[in-house]
């Protein structure tokens, strides 16, 4: 169909599209959409029913002396204008694909000039009509058409991914602005198979380590970045909300013993795709794999690596691609953070080091998933028990890889948690940082180290770059509070958690610390309210019951208070000595929460370590029995840094 020479705005549905300054609408109201996208629009609209095909795309596109790898661009392309159309590839009401061929426009279109206005829509007559041998249209025939897809899908996947040999030239913009900070979006599994999305996440987790090992480079932590998986959103939104300069995004696939990722490269300000690329090799060489793709993003960005930076870069060993599967389904289901996710990530690491014992990578995790077992929410192990499994586990990883930062965060943790060596834990924190700035867990559990030996400042700054890091991570939120708190600021931390909730509900850790901001201001029944809320989310264990015992024994209810200690040991099979402590100091009844702690301390129980901060035993603090408790506990005093 002609285009119309007295305009070149375009109506379709309730959309509208202005050729001229390449703006898209919709009701009205402008819609952001890149360069890409909108070509690809304007070519559809100017021949609707009609297939363009992907080489009519391409030379409308990329110029020929640009080097890109065309079918991963492309690609993204239509999926952001389907995004900005709201329209779906399975049931499309604008955007038709024509498997290997290309693409038709569906919808009626109109065009401004109505002495000339046209309306196309598939099969009006004979010149749009499908010829012999074309995919059959309409409601039928569609449904036939996506039955079809369906059934061979994951074939196509693979044969697709694989039938384009890796490109290895880039494409950027002269003038790109400097790049500091990035965010790696969630691998898009292509492999066909829902079972394969641990593999998409776990390499979407290694290429975010890889490029955190980047010194001068901000990069985004694993846990800010997974809530945008499958969403909807445009690239410069999530730039925004991650505060970031740039994006990656792409896609993994996986067929036998072969590993393809393809990655883009897109910058936030202005919006426009800087690089595209595409990267093969065996399982065995996978590291190898995510080292290439972090290197030649760093080179895209113009990072200068440092000696010591690209050693690291290129010291990947060869995996055992069996142990190597076992350790990533280890970190997923570790990432979960759930009792039954923990449970089966110690399954997985052990099945990792089994099948390769020189690895480093699941004694690492398995250091990870003790500490969390033997401390805090996930209660699954004895701390007495915990604490050496976790030390022995992350000094096995150092001794194959004294490099991994994870491996010292997780030794610091189980040194200053289980065996109070508050000096050996902020030398492993330390060194944590110094080979890798940007984990985000090592500033989070540093900070938490220096809270507890009332080194606030420097306590706080940590979470401040922990924020920077992984900016939606509530746990941060959480410490964060504790700043506030520490400032008198109880509005603001309370503010903090409600939003953190709203962002999140099913955090129950975040649910006790806004109970327990107010409980600290006698707000009874707001706060059993919230310990409750987050009880419904990770079931009545023993710290829930305890903080529920804390509320109603504060608030008069000491009847109600005993029936939950007796619930709390029915439940552990034994009386948890620090949790009933901390209930028994809120009753008032100092002896019994005096004698509690001398048996948690001669116990090792978990909680001892929190003594010093713990606002609930502040009654005690005068007691010379509990000032005696401290200094067996031999908190260190450092002074406040300047």
């Amino acid at each position: 169909m002609p285009v119309p020479e007295s305009g070149r705005r375009v109506r379709f549905g309730v959309f509208e599209a202005d050729l001229r300054s390449g703006e898209l609408y919709k009701q009205g109201l402008k819609i952001k959409l890149q360069d890409q996208p909108f070509q690809i629009l304007a070519l559809l609209l100017e021949r609707p029913g009609e297939l363009v095909t992907r080489q009519e795309l391409r030379d409308r596109l990329w110029s020929a002396d640009t080097f890109v790898d065309f079918d991963v661009g492309l690609n993204t392309a239509v999926r952001r204008l389907r995004d900005a159309l709201g329209d779906d590839a399975e049931t499309p009401r604008f955007i038709e694909t024509l498997h290997r061929r290309g693409y038709r426009f569906l919808a009626p279109v109109h065009w401004e000039s109505e002495s000339m206005a046209a309306q196309a829509a598939p099969g009006a007559d004979a010149k749009t009509a499908p010829h012999a041998g074309q995919a059959p249209t309409g409601r039928h025939g569609k449904r036939q058409i996506r039955l079809a897809w369906i059934a061979v899908a994951p074939m196509v996947a693979l044969l697709v991914a694989f039938a384009v040999p890796p490109v290895r030239h880039v494409f950027l913009p002269s003038g790109a602005a400097r790049i500091q900070s990035i965010a790696v979006l969630p691998l898009e599994n292509l492999s066909g198979d829902p079972g394969q999305e641990y593999f998409a996440d776990g390499m979407t987790d290694a290429l975010i380590t890889h490029l955190a090992r980047i010194g001068p480079l901000r990069v985004i932590s694993r846990t800010s970045v997974m809530p945008y998986k499958a969403a909807r959103k445009p690239l410069a939104q999530i730039a925004r909300e991650l505060n970031v300069d740039a994006i990656v995004e792409g896609s993994v696939v996986r067929s036998g013993n072969r590993v393809r990722i393809n990655a883009e490269l897109f910058q936030s300000v202005p919006e426009r795709q800087l690089w595209a690329n595409a990267y093969e090799r065996n399982m065995a060489d996978v590291l190898a794999l995510e080292d290439e793709v972090a290197r030649a993003v760093a080179a895209e960005i113009q990072i200068k690596l440092t000696p010591q930076e690209r050693a690291r870069l290129d010291a990947e060993r060869p995996v055992q691609p069996a142990a190597y599967e076992a350790y990533l389904r280890g970190r997923y289901f570790w990432n979960l953070r759930t009792v039954d996710g923990v449970k089966k990530s110690v399954a997985y690491f052990q099945e990792a080091i089994q099948d390769d014992p020189n690895s480093p990578l699941p004694y690492a995790g398995l250091a990870d998933a003790y500490n969390i077992m033997g401390f805090g929410v996930i209660h699954l192990m004895d701390s007495n028990e915990a604490g050496p499994k976790a030390v022995a586990a992350a000094d096995k990883a150092l001794a194959l890889d004294d490099s991994l930062a994870e491996a010292h965060t997780a030794l610091a943790f189980a040194l200053h948690r289980f065996e109070g060596d508050w000096a050996g834990a902020e030398r492993e924190y330390r060194w944590a940082i110094q080979l890798n700035a940007n984990y985000a867990l090592a500033h989070m559990w540093y900070g938490h180290f220096l809270f507890e030996v009332r080194r606030t400042k420097e306590a706080c700054d940590e979470f401040d770059r922990a924020r920077d890091l992984d900016p939606i991570n509530p746990n941060v939120a959480q410490w964060l509070a504790d700043c506030l708190v520490e400032g008198d600021r109880f509005d603001q931390a309370i503010s903090l958690l409600q939003k953190t909730i709203e962002f999140d509900p099913n955090q129950p850790n975040i649910r006790w610390a806004l109970g327990d901001l107010y409980e600290r201001q006698g707000k009874y029944p707001e706060a059993i309210q919230q310990y409750e809320k987050g009880g419904e989310v990770n079931g009545r264990d023993s710290y829930m019951l305890a903080l529920l015992a804390s509320a109603h024994a504060a608030s008069g209810n000491s009847a109600e208070a005993v029936k939950l200690l007796r619930e709390m040991k029915r439940r552990e099979g034994k009386e948890n000595p620090y949790l009933f402590a901390l209930v028994y100091a809120r009753m008032g009844r100092t002896e019994e929460a005096l004698r509690y702690l001398e048996k948690a301390y001669a116990e090792h129980s978990w909680g001892m370590i929190l003594l010093r901060q713990e606002w609930r035993f502040d009654p005690l603090r005068s007691d010379p029995r509990f000032q005696n408790l401290l200094r067996r506990l031999n908190y260190p005093e450092i002074p406040e840094s300047k």
